[in-house]
């Protein structure tokens, strides 16, 4: 049986944890992963260099860390906002109109310059684990849609997943680059997509989707 004093550990690690991850976000959007070290994590975290190594061995592993929480915290997104009930060709849209709006977001952080440059085997790795499980997802999508009559039954899921993150990757730059109104950009961006999936979609964007 766990004690009141071992959840008050626990507790008291994971809340170390998550202010290690944070100030390791923080310093990174303010220097870049290049500027990153054990010293300077630790003196933003607030904590020892020793409690820092209890946590984590090295920088890489920390900013794996922070790679997999940003990940989950828009996968939590994505399952509150795309409802079950919803048809295949409605949750496509819905995804798509969520990475507009993150890469929208200020900061953007899971955007170029944070993990892209000078990325460490072990950053990397943490980055495939979070596209693997979010391929998955497109595959259900397309998948049900293939079922659904939505799209055509001659896609081929797990290619078009991945063809699909390569574009769903590409927006961020043109998030950035340009300044298109977001809604809109997701507008286009949907009804590109859908028509080549064999979809269909009205002008305007969802109707009680996300973002209105």
């Amino acid at each position: 049986m766990t004690s009141s004093w071992d959840r008050t550990v626990a507790d008291h690690r994971a809340s170390t944890r998550s202010r290690i991850i944070a100030a390791a976000m923080a310093h990174m959007l303010e220097h870049g992963m290049a500027g990153a070290s054990m010293t300077a994590i630790a003196e933003s975290a607030e904590v020892s260099r020793p409690t820092l190594y209890k946590h984590f061995p090295d920088v890489d592993h920390i900013m794996a860390a922070v790679v997999e929480e940003e990940f989950a915290a828009f996968r939590a997104r994505v399952d509150t906002e795309l409802a079950p009930e919803w048809p295949a060709i409605r949750k496509l849209e819905a995804l798509i109109r969520l990475h507009v709006q993150q890469y929208g977001s200020e900061p953007d952080r899971l955007g170029e310059g944070s993990f892209e440059a000078g990325i460490s085997p072990v950053v990397r790795e943490a980055v495939q684990r979070q596209l693997a499980d979010h391929h998955a997802r497109i595959v259900t999508i397309l998948q049900d849609g293939i079922a659904d009559g939505s799209f055509r039954d001659d896609l081929d899921p797990d290619l078009h997943a991945e063809l699909l993150q390569h574009v769903l990757g590409g927006l961020r730059h043109t998030v950035h680059r340009t300044d298109h109104d977001l809604e809109a950009l997701a507008d286009d961006v949907s009804a590109l997509l859908l028509r080549g999936l064999g979809g269909s979609r009205e002008p305007g964007g969802l109707q009680d989707g996300v973002g209105q």
